[in-house]
């Protein structure tokens, strides 16, 4: 009686936790990608910007410094000694990438879903968001662990016209959940070089079509 109890628990348990469910990531990113496919198909940017975990940064003298002048970004993050903010990579496909406050890219994967166009097509598939390929980055943050890459790609109104825009979200495998540590983004008219394998080769590896 107490062997079967025991069964019964454990039973009970493991559909509790689905065994391999939502709750628990799988630790293979192939596995985990079926969950971003079936996320983005559903339009679920939260689980997504659930998932955007930035690296605890503090500005420093010299970034203060440089928040200001001719070279200055447009909207500098570091305007005081000793402000705290969690920093993820938002880089632009062709053009050299920088860290922000993880609300930006946050902000950026909402826009990215609230204006799809599902109606619309093109080789590439439908307008509405869609996992389109896997990869890895090419270059990695030495501080970070092992990266995986989802693509995802989405057609968008811009200058009155439809236009496909693609994002690449590295994730990391942290305690046991996949997190995204940052962005790749891709306009018009090259949004589509990263949906093809040998133009993206440019920055990634392992480029898989997800089917």
């Amino acid at each position: 009686m107490a062997l079967l109890a025991a069964a019964l628990a454990l039973a009970v348990v493991t559909a509790c936790n689905g065994g391999d469910g939502d709750d628990t990531d799988p630790e293979d990113f192939a596995k985990f990608a079926g969950r971003i496919a079936d996320a983005v198909e559903d339009g679920d940017v939260e689980f997504l910007t659930a998932r955007v975990q930035g690296t605890p940064h503090t500005c420093t003298e010299e970034e203060v410094a440089a928040s200001v002048g001719e070279n200055a970004p447009d909207r500098p993050i570091c305007t005081e000694v000793g402000f705290q903010f969690e920093q993820v990579y938002i880089g632009a496909y062709g053009a050299p990438g920088s860290v922000t406050d993880k609300d930006d890219l946050i902000t950026d994967l909402g826009l990215f879903f609230g204006g799809a166009l599902p109606d619309e097509e093109d080789e590439y598939g439908p307008g509405s968001v869609q996992l389109y390929a896997t990869a890895q980055p090419e270059t990695v943050d030495a501080s970070l662990g092992e990266l995986h890459t989802a693509i995802i790609t989405v057609i968008l109104e811009q200058n009155a016209r439809p236009v496909r825009l693609v994002r690449g979200l590295d994730f990391e495998l942290v305690d046991g959940r996949w997190v995204i540590r940052g962005q790749t983004a891709a306009s018009f008219p090259t949004a589509v070089d990263l949906l093809e394998s040998s133009s993206a080769a440019l920055i990634y590896k392992d480029w898989t079509r997800y089917e």
